[in-house]
């Protein structure tokens, strides 16, 4: 059992929230929610030594870590797609506007939505933060995940990042593929 569930009531949460979005794109509605964790997607944990660890090492900020090109990439994709980013990071609890800004500060494009947080919840997985946020919330057709967490549930909305690689290319590519084969496609900027 996860969060109380079995594999069947787990599979029935899933599919209730992928027939909402079903039933949301059919009739026009297209909102595309993205659930940012920070560490292991923009935060790379590059390994000591590396060049990469290097050049984040002698920052003066030692909580300044967002690796630029993963932010790049995410930012992209949510102007590309029009996203609504929700933060499902523990990066949540210093506060969206924190986390606004520290995604600015890093290279994310000032007019992406970062709309909300997951629950504030130390005894459910992010899982069920996910999916609770979803059934508060079913005004969406498609929801992307950024997460160096496996999460088997939901598997098939997940991008599952290396923490030592974060957002790659091959994740956008995923991404984008996803997002086209569900009838969504990139705004002219």
């Amino acid at each position: 059992m996860i969060d109380g569930l079995d594999e069947f009531e787990w599979q029935d949460r899933v599919k209730k929230t992928e027939w909402r979005a079903f039933l949301n794109r059919w009739t026009g509605k297209k909102k595309i929610y993205a659930f940012l964790d920070f560490d292991g997607v923009i935060n790379v944990m590059y390994p000591p030594g590396s060049p990469q660890y290097e050049r984040f090492a002698k920052k003066s900020n030692a909580m300044d870590f967002a690796d630029p090109d993963c932010v790049r990439r995410f930012s992209d994709l949510c102007m590309d797609f029009d996203i609504a980013v929700i933060i499902s990071s523990s990066w949540r609890y210093a506060g969206i506007s924190f986390c606004y800004d520290y995604l600015v500060k890093a290279g994310m494009d000032e007019r992406v939505k970062v709309v909300d947080a997951t629950e504030d919840s130390f005894t459910s997985t992010r899982e069920m933060q996910i999916t609770n946020y979803l059934f508060a919330h079913p005004d969406y057709g498609e929801y992307l995940i950024f997460d160096d967490m496996e999460m088997d549930h939901l598997e098939k909305h997940l991008l599952h990042c290396n923490a030592h690689e974060g957002y790659t290319e091959e994740l956008d590519a995923k991404a984008r593929k996803i997002l086209k084969k569900k009838g969504y496609h990139p705004k002219k900027r």
